[in-house]
């Protein structure tokens, strides 16, 4: 692409761009669930490896703990995906939810998870 822009008569910024909206938006998504499945994943395997040892009230907090990160998941992923269909389908209300995408995966998420 360098070469060809070096051309007398041609122009870096000519041409076709590439739109990584909805490949950032569907990575992101995807890596959300992947890891935060890998989390519960050890969360409940703990649990059941200390099942012998601890009392049941402090075993609950594992699953408690499993429960917050599926729920704090649970709407950053559908949003990603409700923002990636219309971002996709080029309609008005994609930046809509690109603003509340954003701001559950900056602030709401997160902060769910923090009385645990």
């Amino acid at each position: 692409m360098l070469n060809q822009s070096a051309r007398p008569g041609e122009h870096f910024f000519q041409g076709e761009t590439v739109n990584f909206g909805i490949p950032w938006a569907i990575l992101s998504v995807s890596f959300n669930v992947v890891v935060t499945a890998l989390i519960v994943y050890q969360l409940m395997s703990a649990r059941r490896q200390l099942g012998g040892i601890l009392p049941p009230d402090a075993l609950r907090t594992y699953t408690g703990l499993s429960a917050t990160m599926v729920e704090s998941a649970l709407p950053f992923s559908a949003l990603g995906i409700v923002f990636a269909i219309t971002y996709g389908k080029h309609m008005d209300v994609g930046p809509a939810f690109l603003f509340v995408w954003a701001v559950f995966s900056v602030s709401i998420s997160p902060a769910v998870i923090l009385p645990y």
